[in-house]
């Protein structure tokens, strides 16, 4: 594949490809342990120190194994992009993808301007990035706080019936900057 790249002249040079093919590793490794994170933790500590019982979250929330399998999916096509200059389009966006798209575009910078605002790839900023994943809170005026979305429905919605009363209404949810 690298050398049909650099006989397409789609990279520069092999030496390009295979430190963009290695990083794609390091970024999968990043990914994982982020969704996992974003599952089951409340902060992140990148210095690898423990986290004490206290950061973890009571009730786990996600679609953790989807999602770990959807991290080297979304690397892949991240990488692509970059090995040939060439942007694909990505279908998958919700349900069992949400917590990988979420944690690669925060770890390569690919974000919205309000996930950039909120988020950075400190301790802190990804800690709030954990915190808020499967969060539910919502602002006095019903948007939600955190800009980070999910496809589970909120606390206070227990059936599809309370979701189409508030689509109706024009309520805001699901962190999505639209109102359906």
């Amino acid at each position: 594949m690298v050398d049909e790249l650099v006989a397409r002249s789609r990279t520069p040079d092999a030496a390009t490809a295979w430190r963009q093919l290695a990083a794609a590793d390091r970024l999968t490794s990043a990914g994982m342990w982020l969704v996992a994170h974003m599952t089951y933790g409340r902060r992140v500590r990148t210095d690898g120190a423990a986290l004490d019982a206290a950061e973890f979250k009571p009730t786990p929330e996600g679609h953790t194994g989807g999602s770990l399998n959807m991290v080297p999916a979304y690397t892949g096509y991240l990488l692509m992009d970059a090995l040939d200059g060439v942007t694909r389009a990505w279908m998958m966006g919700q349900g069992h993808c949400v917590a990988a798209i979420d944690a690669l575009n925060v770890l390569v910078g690919n974000m919205t301007e309000a996930h950039a605002a909120r988020y950075d790839r400190s301790d802190a900023g990804l800690s709030r990035f954990v915190s808020d994943f499967y969060a539910y809170t919502l602002n006095s005026d019903g948007t939600p706080a955190s800009p980070l979305g999910s496809d589970t429905l909120p606390p206070d919605f227990q059936r599809i019936d309370d979701v189409v009363i508030a689509v109706k209404a024009g309520r805001q949810f699901f962190g999505h900057d639209r109102t359906f």
